[in-house]
């Protein structure tokens, strides 16, 4: 049986000083690779059965080695001899001058290791990895923010290449410097990994959850532990979305267009529903509890034409740069929109409900201008009040 064959592995390092480079010897004394198998054991999958149907391995090892020496613009080679051995050869350059600025760290930030098994699950059978044309179209024009967060520099690009097309793509390498950037840039999106440095994860999830501030804002958390019970502790923080390590990119790709495609049809139905829809139904999350505390606020002042953002900031304790950035993102209005939306919605609900005379409606939401009202009640329902009331009318 070939797993009680006996033999040994020989491991050297050694420098050549006339190409600069440092050699890596691997020598073992096994069964060797036959001429039919060795011009293929750096392809990706490859495997050689042996007799009786013995298969040795995925055939990924050798594959990813070989992408890891390319990526340090190495060389490596392999000799063999059937039932003598085999001697792997790698050489890698030692001098800065051989390497790309950006591919030099000035302090440890991990491996490339992730970058390539990632890019290699992702990309079998030569897949391109790319959001496809037909899923752009849940991604503005003007592109969306996306803050990705880990402490693996190598990750770091490989999901700055995947998404950089299509979005505005942020980094930072740990969670207390990613929780900083959240605040500066508020991104409409984040991938995190779970362990990191200063700030786990988790913990990063946790207070983005219970900042009002940017709590609406979903997030992904990556993670190489794969039990339950670390998934539960993540959900129950708040995660949007928990993918295990190592994934395949596709999926994180598809993950990310949901929970952007659901953030739309909040706004979608936040803008269709009735003013009753709107303030009666119970919040499922912290986002339509902050949405029915917002409207609660504009009601209390309906008869205050001059109710502005400066004055529901103030009321809802939170700054008004803030206010702007969280309507936006669940609205996708500006404050002023909102608060005439809302105004517009009781309207159309009073319009439905009652037979007060237009002039005396427009009054009760806030409009001094009757004809003002009735222009912006068009714009919105592409009816006259009039009209929306015929065709409406809940009551004899």
């Amino acid at each position: 049986m070939l797993n009680n064959l006996d033999y040994n592995i020989e491991v050297s390092v050694e420098t050549r000083f006339i190409d600069d480079d440092v050699e890596i010897l691997i020598r073992d004394t096994g069964i060797g690779i036959s001429n039919d198998h060795i011009d293929h054991v750096f392809d990706r999958f490859y495997r050689v059965v042996y007799k009786p149907k013995i298969s040795i391995g995925s055939g990924i090892g050798l594959s990813l080695v070989k992408n890891l020496v390319d990526l340090h613009h190495g060389s490596i080679e392999v000799k063999s001899v059937v039932n003598s051995g085999t001697v792997f050869k790698v050489a890698l350059p030692v001098k800065k001058e051989k390497y790309n600025p950006f591919e030099i760290a000035l302090q440890p930030q991990g491996t490339m290791v992730d970058y390539v098994y990632f890019k290699e699950v992702a990309e079998k059978d030569n897949a391109p990895v790319d959001i496809e044309e037909e899923d752009k179209q849940i991604i503005p024009s003007n592109k969306l923010r996306l803050l990705i967060i880990d402490d693996s520099a190598a990750l770091r690009l490989y999901l700055k290449e995947i998404f950089k097309d299509s979005f505005r793509v942020e980094t930072a390498g740990d969670g207390e410097q990613g929780l900083k950037r959240i605040l500066e840039i508020y991104p409409d999106i984040i991938i995190s990994d779970v362990m990191m440095p200063k700030m786990t994860g988790i913990e990063l999830c946790g207070k983005l959850k219970a900042d009002e501030r940017i709590g609406h804002i979903p997030i992904i958390l990556l993670t190489a532990r794969a039990s339950d019970e670390y998934q539960i502790i993540g959900f129950e923080t708040g995660a949007d979305a928990y993918i295990v390590k190592p994934f395949n990119a596709k999926i994180l790709i598809a993950r990310v267009l949901n929970l952007l495609e659901s953030r739309q049809k909040m706004r979608s139905y936040f803008s269709r529903s009735s003013f009753a829809d709107s303030t009666s139904v119970a919040p499922t999350n912290s986002d339509e509890q902050f949405l029915k505390r917002t409207m609660k606020v504009v009601e209390s002042n309906f008869t205050n034409e001059e109710f502005d953002a400066e004055q529901l900031a103030k009321e809802l304790g939170v700054g008004r740069s803030i206010l702007y950035a969280k309507i936006k993102a669940l609205t996708e209005q500006t404050v002023h929109e909102f608060i005439k939306l809302i105004r517009l919605k009781k309207a159309a609900l009073l319009l439905t409900t009652t037979d007060l005379i237009v002039k005396e409606i427009a009054f009760q939401v806030g409009f001094k201008n009757p004809r003002h009202f009735m222009q912006c009640f068009k714009d919105h329902y592409g009816l006259t009040s009039s009209e929306y009331r015929k065709q409406n009318k809940k009551i004899d």
